[in-house]
């Protein structure tokens, strides 16, 4: 129980930086896939994570890039920090290939801080967590010259 306190402590540390105030860590209920037929387990499963964005310019347009993110494994051991940018501007999150199991991510989100989710990854299936109000959409217009 201390060793948990000491984790998530720990985690409150690094994620809030130097922050004059401390973070609060919000606990969120477990995110699974979208139901479907079962699959073997030897295949890995895909973990997308809306996290909240932060707008920043890249040139004359203002891009919204996702917030990075951490994922532990069910007993609370760090396995990856994920950047969380791709596509052309960066606003879409990363795909992460995992073995089927639980998982602990711990994001920021709109509206709720830094929250720690339980994600259930399964074969050949994607988890989505969405940690924001609305989902950007890019198209190609976006990018055309007037």
């Amino acid at each position: 129980m201390n060793l948990k306190r000491v984790t998530i402590a720990s985690l409150l540390l690094a994620l809030a930086g130097c922050a004059s105030q401390p973070a609060q860590l919000t606990e969120m209920p477990a995110v699974r896939p979208a139901r479907g037929h079962a699959i073997p387990r030897d295949r890995v499963g895909t973990l997308k994570v809306y996290s909240a964005v932060h707008p920043e310019a890249k040139g004359s347009l203002i891009a919204y890039p996702h917030s990075s993110y951490r994922i532990y494994s069910e007993k609370g051991n760090l396995l990856k920090v994920v950047l969380n940018h791709s596509g052309q501007l960066g606003e879409t999150p990363e795909l992460i290939n995992l073995s089927p199991g639980l998982y602990k991510v711990i994001a920021e989100s709109e509206g709720r801080g830094i929250v720690m989710v339980p994600v259930i990854i399964q074969s050949s299936m994607t988890t989505e967590v969405r940690l924001i109000k609305t989902v950007r959409t890019i198209t190609p217009d976006a990018f055309a010259s007037n």
